[in-house]
């Protein structure tokens, strides 16, 4: 059919260039009164049917090319295509009921949703958007891949008093599939220098907890602490430790404050102490 419409333009447009060429030698006779009124109207009537017939000509080749390209379906976004849904020689069909020819996903970046409670929404509102969201799969530990906070929702869901927000993930690697299930670890606030320490080297007398340290002439001095949580297998703590300070962390039962000790390094720990 685009050969076709491309074949009847290529005759309008040679009718159209002759058209214009005996309009021409009309004006001229007609200047020089050698030409019948009427004979010149004929001729200006024959000329504006050409151009017309020229401008439907490529609108019947406008259309045709539209219908050629209509064969060939480019994809809006990279992803990777599911399954084909139809084979050569289907009969498939446009709107209202369209028929799927596959399914393509985004793969790179990638988009992980979260949904958090609202007192934890208002707890991080005010640096939410951007903030950096550590991601783990199910078989991964702990959360090595980085994306950040690129779209939060513009309501709370009154059912569940929850808010919906969306990680963007790049996925280099393309383990990352829609549906699979991840966990995220999204920073309560700026992020903040903490001394952690191991917890086995934490002791409980009565309601209090403290740590045994070791000061430099090898006495077992006892220090109180306030604690944290827990963060990559570590205890945060609070207050009561300082940067320098050399806990002891095995052996905590065979010392007590007072006693001097000598000590060794922790394996894996050059910073920290054991008697």
């Amino acid at each position: 059919v685009l050969a076709r419409a491309n074949a009847e333009l290529a005759r309008a447009s040679i009718r159209v260039a002759q058209a214009k060429r005996d309009l021409d030698r009309a004006k001229q006779l007609a200047a020089n009164n050698a030409l019948a009124p009427a004979d010149r109207e004929s001729i200006e009537s024959a000329a504006a049917q050409a151009l017309a017939e020229g401008r439907a000509a490529q609108a019947a080749v406008d259309n045709a090319r539209l219908d050629v390209d209509s064969t060939e379906v480019r994809a809006p976004v990279a992803g990777r295509v599911g399954r084909a849904m139809a084979s050569l020689g289907d009969f498939v069909s446009g709107p209202p009921a369209p028929t799927t020819l596959t399914t393509l996903t985004s793969v790179d970046p990638i988009y992980v949703y979260f949904t958090i409670d609202e007192p934890t929404y208002l707890r991080v509102a005010a640096h939410f958007f951007n903030s950096q969201v550590g991601v783990g799969l199910a078989n991964e530990d702990g959360y090595p891949r980085l994306g950040k906070v690129d779209f939060v929702d513009n309501h709370l869901d009154e059912a569940t008093g929850t808010i919906r927000f969306r990680v963007r993930l790049a996925n280099k690697d393309r383990r990352l599939l829609p549906g699979l299930y991840a966990r995220g670890l999204l920073a309560a606030g700026a992020p903040v220098e903490a001394i952690a320490i191991d917890n086995k080297a934490i002791l409980t007398d009565q309601d209090r907890k403290y740590v045994l340290i070791v000061v430099p002439d090898g006495t077992v001095v006892r220090k109180d602490v306030v604690l944290g949580p827990i963060l990559d297998g570590l205890r945060v703590v609070e207050t009561g430790l300082a940067v320098a300070d050399r806990v002891v962390v095995n052996g905590t039962l065979k010392v007590n404050p007072g006693m001097k000790v000598t000590v060794a390094p922790a394996a894996g720990s050059p910073g920290e102490s054991k008697p």
